[in-house]
C-alpha cells in the first residue's frame, strides 16, 4: 500500500477540534501528496446499526393502509415479504448497494444486525454460514468495516412461538444458536470483519436464552448489540413477562454490560437510565428509521448528560446520510425541550459534541480500533474564508448532507475519489434487478 500524505484546508478529530496541516498515512511505498484543496478532513463515520437488505424498501412502504393505523407492526409484514422471497443472490446485491451508498456518504463502518440465516423453507443451508457470507463478500467489495453481530432470535413474543413468516431467523434451542455462531466468527473471515453478537429484543429471546447468550458473551468479550424499548408494546410485553422494563430485565439477565448497546433505547424511564449509565454501556439511536416508522422521542439529553456514549445507525436505510442523523438527535431535543444547543458543552458548539457520537463512539460500540486510518473530505462552503474552519464545520453538520462528501479512506486506502467509486454502475445495475425481482414476486404472491 502507497503511503498518503492527506493535505486539506484543516483536519477535525474524534472531538470536534480543528488544526493546520497533513495527515500522514503509512505504507511501504514512498509518500504521495493528496490535495484536499477547499475541503476540510474528519475521521470516518460509523454506522452501529444496519439491516442491509431493508434498502430494498425504500419508497415501498409510505402507502396508507386502507383500514387501520400504519404502525412499525404493519410496516414489518412489509419487510417480511421481502426477507422470505430474497435469494442469496439478492441478499448479496441489495447490501452491496446498501454498503455502497454508506461508504459514499462517509461511513467507513458498519455494524450488520443479522438475523437472516436460513433459507427460504426454514433451514439452514448446507453451508450454515451461506448469508453471512454474502454479507461479508458484500461489505469486501465495497471496501467498507463490517461488525457482523450475528443475530438471536427464538420467538414472535412471550405467548407466540415464531411464526411462519419469522422462519429464516430462528433456531430451536439457544445452544444451537450459539454453535452457528461459532461457526461463523470462526469461517467468515477478512481483513474488513469483525464479529459480535447479538440478541434480537426481549420480546423475541426468552430469559433462557438471554441469560445463555449473555453468558457466553462474556466469555468471548465481543460486542453485544440489542434492540430495546423501541415500542411501547415491547415495553408493555416486558412488564408482562418479567414485571420490568426491557433494560431492567437485560440487566437482571447478565446482559448489560460494558460491551453493550442498546439499539433506539426509544422508552425508557429514570430507573433504566440510571442502569445503563453504571453499566457504561453505550445507546445505538436511529433518528431517521425511528421517525419513518414512529416510534417515539427518545430521551437524548438525559442520555448524553449522564454520561452514556450516544452513536448512530441508519437501520432501514429510509435514508443514508451521517450528519443527517446526527443533526436529528440534536433538532429532536430542540423541539422537545423548547431550547438550543442541546448537546454541547458550555462555550462548546453543537458540531464539535456530534462528532464524537457519529465517530469514535460508534467504533467503541463496534470494538474497532480509533486509529485505522480512516478519514472522510468534506467539500468546504462558499462562505469557509470568510467565516472560519469552525463555522465551517457547524454549517456541514447542521446543513450540509453526505453529497457533500468528496473523498474516503478505509485503512489508508483511497475508496472514494473525488465523488467517484470504481465500479458502482455494475452494483447498482445488479441491485436493481434484485429488488425488481422482489416487486415481482411480491406482486404474483
Amino acid at each position: 500500500m502507497k503511503s498518503l500524505s492527506l493535505e486539506p484546508e484543516f483536519i477535525v478529530d474524534a472531538w470536534g477540534h480543528i488544526r493546520q496541516g497533513a495527515v500522514q498515512i503509512e505504507g511501504n511505498q514512498p509518500a504521495v501528496p493528496v490535495s484536499l484543496k477547499n475541503k476540510m478532513l474528519l475521521p470516518g463515520f460509523v454506522n452501529v446499526h444496519s439491516h442491509a437488505l431493508q434498502r430494498a424498501l425504500r419508497g415501498r412502504a409510505e402507502q396508507r393502509s386502507e383500514d387501520q393505523p400504519d404502525t412499525f407492526w404493519n410496516w414489518r409484514t412489509l419487510m417480511y415479504r421481502d426477507v422470505n422471497h430474497a435469494s442469496l443472490d439478492d441478499i448479496e446485491a441489495i447490501a452491496t448497494l446498501a454498503y455502497l451508498e454508506m461508504v459514499k456518504a462517509g461511513f467507513v463502518a458498519v455494524g450488520e444486525f443479522h438475523y437472516l440465516h436460513n433459507d427460504q423453507s426454514g433451514k439452514l443451508y448446507a453451508d450454515p454460514t451461506a448469508i453471512s457470507q454474502r454479507m461479508m463478500k458484500a461489505a469486501e467489495r465495497v471496501g467498507i468495516r463490517q461488525t457482523l453481530l450475528t443475530c438471536a432470535y427464538e420467538r414472535k413474543n412471550h405467548k407466540t412461538a415464531l411464526l411462519p413468516e419469522q422462519r429464516r431467523f430462528g433456531f430451536k434451542t439457544a445452544e444451537d444458536f450459539l454453535q452457528f455462531a461459532t461457526e461463523v466468527r470462526t469461517s467468515v473471515n477478512s481483513p474488513l470483519l469483525n464479529h459480535g453478537i447479538a440478541i434480537h429484543s426481549t420480546r423475541a429471546c426468552s430469559r433462557k436464552w438471554i441469560e445463555t447468550i449473555a453468558e457466553s458473551n462474556q466469555c468471548y468479550n465481543i460486542p453485544l448489540h440489542i434492540h430495546a424499548s423501541e415500542q411501547v408494546q415491547e415495553v408493555e410485553e416486558a412488564f408482562l413477562e418479567y414485571g420490568m422494563s426491557p433494560v431492567e430485565a437485560l440487566k437482571h439477565f447478565g446482559a448489560l454490560h460494558e460491551n453493550t448497546t442498546l439499539v433506539h433505547a426509544t422508552h425508557l424511564s429514570h430507573r433504566d437510565i440510571d442502569l445503563i449509565g453504571d453499566s457504561r454501556a453505550h445507546v445505538a439511536l436511529c433518528p431517521s428509521t425511528e421517525r419513518n416508522l414512529g416510534d417515539g422521542l427518545c430521551v437524548i439529553e438525559d442520555l448524553y448528560h449522564a454520561g452514556i456514549p450516544i452513536c448512530i445507525g441508519t437501520d432501514q436505510h429510509v435514508r443514508l446520510d451521517p450528519v443527517n442523523e446526527l443533526r436529528e438527535i440534536e433538532e429532536q431535543e430542540r423541539l422537545r425541550l423548547k431550547r438550543r444547543c442541546i448537546l454541547a458543552e458550555p462555550g462548546q458548539t453543537v458540531a464539535q459534541s456530534l462528532i464524537a457520537i457519529g465517530t469514535i463512539h460508534g467504533r467503541t460500540s463496534l470494538g474497532l480500533s480509533s486509529d485505522d486510518a480512516d478519514y472522510v473530505a468534506v467539500e468546504l462552503c462558499d462562505t469557509y474564508e470568510a467565516a472560519g474552519p469552525l463555522a465551517a464545520l457547524n454549517a456541514h453538520v447542521l446543513v450540509g448532507s453526505h453529497r457533500d462528501v468528496t473523498d474516503v479512506f478505509i485503512g489508508g486506502r483511497h475508496i472514494v475519489k473525488d465523488r467517484v467509486f470504481d465500479g458502482e454502475d455494475e452494483i447498482r445495475t445488479e441491485a436493481i434487478k434484485a429488488i425488481r425481482r422482489l416487486v415481482t414476486a411480491q406482486d404474483i404472491s
